[in-house]
């Protein structure tokens, strides 16, 4: 890096030194030139210790510094030259010059472009100086200040303009006008881009330098909704004579201008160019593969993104990417054996093989492969269908043993569960599928897909090796969890000791219908109808159901069959979308069957019928008599819960008020519902604040009582759900309470950082950053210091941005749209006061693009923006 700067300076090596001197400085050159980088750093450094007046200490230090960039030891490399810098004579301008690096690649670049622009500025000779000024300009290219780029490098008497004049086909003038070009598409002017583009001197620069102007031509164009000009010059990015990985990024780029255009098919032929290209980048491959299969299976094509993956692993079985290639070709053909209707086949028998091919091969040549896990699942199912039973446990308990928590995981433990069950050994099998139930409650996917039919095995597996305890478990969790799931009716007929495997509901309705018509006089008939009922659920068949339910409540049976098959008709009504009939049927389900253990259940659904219904009169009369009439029942507290929350509905929060202390105060109301109930009494002081708006002094009261409360269920309920949404309800009171009382916005603050550092979903959480926002708005408009008015407002930009452009997500989250909304509007509200009307630009681009209702007022705000922007830049012009 620095081994030239002898020549560079004319300083000609250890000029009269002593032996010793010359002995120690070639000692630690040595070690520089064979990039031994800490013994050269060791001997530089005793070197410049030792003498202290020989000439060559100065590019000694330079030197060590080298070492210790090589070594990544930017903040002492920085030490050295900063410290040297006074000294450092003819060689300033290389001192300020790796500063500069230094700054830069520990990724502080602010001050990166600072020591570049002192370069420029202070040795304007230096052969430094022009790249000085292109690597300012880069720095702030990746901070975004595009406008600072483009002053930097466009000003017509500006140091780079005179620079580069003289040899504008130069590296550093080219990338210069490259980093200026990008500045203006970046600012939303593709024509002044194209300009400055079309400007350069294209036969006189050389091949990389012209693909790199005409790659970010074609995206000019595209961006200036020329795709047809965008393509035409994407066309000059993948000529013969250049390198490989720079043709494979001009495909690449093909690729995506003819997505854009809706054009798959050439789009499919592009991206397959790059993965026919040998040396191609491994992250281009990897991109070309992703885009050939997801563009080939839109179009249902299988076979042929099946094709595209073989194609390129003949070529390049065992390149970078090749393991993804493995895994994503070994899984397509998995998944045409699965479609298969006929598993004996010939063709489907080669599939299965090419499958188990792909998977092994991942296995073989990548062995530290992070997907190995995920191939040797797909080689335990593999080897499962081929009928090789015991080779697929085996895989399938290494794929447990690699897979983190997550579907994939949770879909071996069970089949691993399943093999082991087949096998006889259940103790291990009822373990695995109580592991699969244990990780759904972290992966949901897991939860919804396999928790139920996990707790129907371990109900199946416990029969059989006697765990009663683990079958009660197994089936309370069953009917409590997945009361409407389509293994309900099997877990019944398990549990109470049917045997058989398990069918499809119709298959199984066969089965009971036979057993009625052979013994209809059975005294188990009656509840074979019921199953017969509950398979047409299953199918989600209401009508059906319904008749069934009819059928068998026209046989006169028993009062304990009758009232199941009563309330079990009225929910099937109400499936079937007939709620009225379902209201019927269960307000006479009550009157005839007060004292069932239904009943309640059926008030409950009446209660919630009037609620959905929105009138919250009725709902809360309803919920009052499923509490007053049932006063032991465990849906007591939920009752007066919801009670409340309709006295909340109906505007009247006294009354609410009423409902959530008495939960609070009864000792026999469950945690949960206490907390809830503690946290319903902050919601209702806040709404008795609301409408108590006139008089402040009691608005004020009201609001100080809700902050209260909402505080309390942070103390007693800490880190737990409710406490984190506690936070955000505490901070918007203080934020209403600012209003009179400056002081109480950093209680704002205070309570709602730590709602955003919370376990709330991302909805609370955008909200409560949101509010952070207006916090910070308001507290800045009430503040006199300019300083801090400016230092608070910025703060409202940054929590805003952190919800619209979704850096607050965690995960696998997903943005909440209104918060999103909100957030990008306040924003432009901030950059309209602010008068930054590049952003605003930008902002209503995107806000379009979000809310396409608001695009026409967005289009005008565009339009004023640059107006005003263009307006300043003729005013700065004119001076």
């Amino acid at each position: 890096m620095l081994c030239v700067l002898v020549l560079l300076t004319g300083i000609a090596p250890l000029r009269a030194a002593s032996k010793a001197e010359e002995r120690d400085y070639n000692s630690a050159l040595l070690a520089l030139n064979v990039e031994d980088w800490e013994r050269a750093e060791n001997l530089f450094g005793a070197f410049a210790e030792r003498y202290h007046n020989s000439t060559n200490r100065v590019t000694a230090i330079l030197f060590q510094a080298e070492a210790r960039i090589n070594l990544k030891n930017y903040s002492g490399a920085g030490e050295l030259l900063g410290a040297g810098l006074p000294a450092a004579g003819g060689l300033a301008d290389e001192y300020l010059f790796w500063l500069a690096e230094t700054k830069r690649r520990a990724g502080r670049l602010e001050e990166a472009a600072g020591f570049y622009a002192r370069l420029a500025n202070e040795h304007p000779r230096s052969v430094r100086a022009l790249e000085a000024i292109v690597a300012e300009a880069a720095v702030l290219s990746q901070l975004q200040q595009w406008e600072r780029v483009k002053e930097l490098l466009e000003r017509p008497d500006g140091a780079f303009q005179k620079l580069s004049e003289s040899n504008p086909a130069g590296p550093y003038s080219v990338r210069g006008a490259l980093v200026l070009a990008e500045a203006k598409l970046q600012l939303g002017k593709p024509a002044a881009a194209e300009e400055v583009l079309q400007r350069m001197p294209v036969a006189k620069l050389d091949a990389s330098a012209v693909w790199e102007r005409n790659h970010l031509l074609s995206r000019v164009q595209l961006a200036d909704s020329r795709a047809a000009a965008a393509l035409a010059t994407a066309a000059s990015l993948t000529g013969d004579g250049l390198p490989a990985a720079l043709r494979a990024k001009g495909w690449a780029v093909r690729g995506k201008i003819l997505e854009q255009m809706a054009n798959p098919v050439d789009a499919v032929a592009a991206w397959q160019t790059v993965l026919t290209l040998s040396n191609a980048p491994a992250s281009v491959q990897r991109e070309a593969m992703l885009h050939v299969s997801d563009l080939q299976l839109a179009q249902g094509k299988i076979p042929e993104a099946v094709r595209v993956l073989e194609q390129f692993l003949a070529a390049e079985p065992k390149s970078a990417v090749a393991d993804e290639a493995w895994l994503a070709l070994g899984e397509l053909r998995l998944r045409q054996v699965s479609s298969s209707t006929n598993l004996a086949s010939v063709v489907t028998n080669e599939t299965l093989r090419a499958a188990t091919t792909a998977f092994e091969n991942l296995l073989t040549y990548f062995k530290q492969s992070p997907l190995s896990g995920r191939a040797q699942l797909g080689r335990g199912w593999c080897l499962l269908v081929g009928g090789q039973t015991n080779e697929s446990e085996a895989a399938f308990a290494e794929a447990v043993r690699q897979l983190a928590p997550s579907p994939e995981l949770a879909v071996a433990k069970f089949k691993l569960a399943d093999i082991q069950a087949q096998r006889g050994d259940f103790a291990a099998a009822l373990n695995g599928y109580r592991e699969v139930v244990a990780l759904g409650e972290t992966v949901p996917a897991a939860r919804s897909n396999l928790v139920e039919q996990a707790l129907y095995q371990v109900l199946r597996v416990a029969r059989e090796s006697g765990s009663s305890l683990a079958a009660g478990d197994a089936m309370e969790r069953l009917l409590r969890d997945y009361p409407d799931g389509e293994l309900a009716g099997p877990a019944l007929l398990v549990f109470g000791g049917a045997e058989g495997q398990v069918m499809e509901p119709e298959s199984r309705r066969a089965v009971l219908e036979d057993f009625l018509k052979r013994t209809p006089d059975s005294k188990l008939a009656a509840g074979v109808h019921l199953a017969v009922a509950a398979t047409y659920e299953q199918e989600r068949k209401w009508t059906n159901a319904v008749a069934e339910y009819a059928a068998l409540l026209s046989a006169d049976p028993e009062e304990s069959i009758r009232t199941r098959a009563e309330y079990a008709r009225a929910l099937a009504l109400a499936r079937a979308g007939d709620e009225p009939a379902a209201f019927n049927v269960f307000t006479n389900f009550i009157a005839a069957f007060p004292n069932s253990e239904l009943a309640p259940l059926a008030q409950r659904w009446v209660a919630d019928h009037f609620w959905r219904e929105e009138d919250y009169v009725s709902a809360e009369v309803n919920y009052q008599l499923l509490y007053q009439t049932y006063p032991e029942d465990t849906n007591r507290f939920e009752a007066k819960m919801m009670a409340g929350r309709a006295a909340l509905q109906r505007g009247l929060p006294e009354q609410a008020l009423g409902y959530f202390t008495n939960l609070t105060s009864d000792p026999n109301c469950p945690v949960d519902f206490q907390a809830k109930a503690l946290f319903a009494t902050g919601d209702a002081f806040m709404n008795i604040g609301k409408i108590a708006g006139e008089t402040n002094q009691f608005s004020v009261a009201n609001y100080r009582e809700a902050a209260r409360r909402f505080s309390l269920v942070v103390e007693l309920y800490t880190n737990t759900p409710i406490a984190a949404l506690a936070l955000g309800q505490m901070g918007k009171c203080y934020f209403q309470l600012g209003v009179d009382a400056v002081d109480q916005y950093e209680h704002a603050s205070n309570a709602l950082v730590r709602a955003i550092g919370s376990t709330a979903d991302i909805r609370a959480r955008s909200e409560a950053e949101c509010v952070l926002g207006q916090v910070f708005e308001k507290w800045g408009q009430a503040t006199t210091d300019p300083t801090t008015r400016a230092e608070l407002l910025k703060q409202a930009k940054d929590h805003y941005m952190n919800v619209f452009s979704g850096s607050n997500l965690r995960g696998q989250e997903v943005s909440d749209p209104w918060w999103v909304k909100f957030a990008g509007l306040r924003l432009l509200s901030l950059f309209e006061a602010s008068q930054l009307w590049d952003k605003v630009d930008k902002l209503c681009d995107a806000l379009s693009n979000l809310v396409p209702a608001m695009k026409p007022n967005l289009e005008k705000k565009q339009a004023h923006a640059r107006a005003e922007a263009d307006a300043a830049k003729a005013l700065n012009e004119s001076r």
